[in-house]
């Protein structure tokens, strides 16, 4: 499928139109598609206790309301700093079965979340500024990545629902739903397309520990439109300039969950601005501590 776009304000020799391929599976194209585990895995111990410590300073620094924004490193580009090192390093990770990964790169930015405000919207990944311009265009990273740094704060639930551009409507691609709850150094790995959030309903604990998450979304084929690197005056102020060693060890377990769609319990959610979603309901069950569990049986609903 190829999506027409004009980003370019009007002048006087016409409007400069961009093209970009989408695969039909709404990726963007390429080869890679066939060599990317697009499962749902975590890593239990992703960075060290040692790591997170020495980047705290540093991630605190990028959680200002003047760079409320995410940040580009490309895939064969210097790292400056830590942050720019960690998320490179979990881009190639992800990435090691592709040859020559030349066009592509790792979006990054810390996200801060104090328990007053602790909610993360239902939402999809997606290419903001292209989504603004065009209103229906949602090209998704290739993958979604978040690595907790802090316990405090909801689990990443992750929906299968993703959008179709052919059928121009969210469709429920997989009825299963996952959650995965905060541990510091941990990192859970995910289809880019598909919907989620933090909702603090979902909270295991009262603790007043802000959720603090480094986030990387991985894309192949494609840079986000307006998406710069770190500004050089807060990458000079970062005091870890080495590389944060990742662990990668064995996979996590997943564990599961059948609910049972008339006895379980639900939360219901508005959703806002997601082409056309009104209400997200959605099972859940919080007795388990499992570190990530997913929910089988009952299904999310949408509509």
């Amino acid at each position: 499928m190829k999506l027409y776009f004009i980003l370019s304000e009007p002048t006087m020799e016409g409007d400069e139109e961009d093209e970009l391929n989408l695969d039909v599976n709404d990726r963007v194209d390429g080869s890679y598609s066939q060599l990317i585990d697009f499962s749902t895995r975590v890593f239990e111990s992703l960075i060290s206790l040692q790591s997170i410590e020495s980047l705290l300073a540093d991630c605190k620094l990028t959680v200002r309301d003047e760079l409320d924004s995410s940040f580009w490193i490309g895939s064969q580009d210097e790292p400056r700093c830590g942050l720019e090192a960690l998320a490179q390093d979990i881009f190639k990770m992800h990435t090691r079965d592709v040859e020559q990964v030349e066009n592509g790169g790792a979006e990054w930015w810390v996200q801060m979340r104090s328990p007053e405000r602790a909610t993360i919207p239902f939402h999809f990944d997606k290419d903001e500024t292209l989504a603004a311009i065009t209103g229906d265009v949602y090209v998704s990273p290739v993958l979604s990545t978040v690595t907790y740094l802090t316990s405090g704060g909801a689990p990443t639930c992750i929906l299968g629902y993703r959008y179709s551009h052919s059928m121009g409507k969210v469709i429920d691609a997989d009825r299963s739903s996952i959650m995965s709850f905060p541990s510091p150094g941990k990192h859970v790995v995910f289809d880019g397309r598909l919907l989620h959030g933090a909702p603090e309903e979902f909270t295991r604990d009262d603790s007043l520990c802000p959720r603090l998450t480094f986030l990387v979304n991985v894309w192949i084929n494609h840079r986000p439109y307006e998406i710069d690197s770190l500004p050089f005056d807060i990458c000079g102020l970062m005091m870890y300039k080495k590389q944060a060693s990742l662990q990668e060890g064995e996979q996590g377990k997943i564990s599961k969950v059948f609910l049972d769609n008339d006895e379980c319990a639900w939360k219901n959610f508005h959703m806002k601005g997601e082409n056309g979603m009104n209400e997200l309901n959605i099972p859940f069950d919080l007795t388990s501590q499992q570190s990530t569990i997913a929910l089988l049986g009952a299904a999310p609903e949408l509509s």
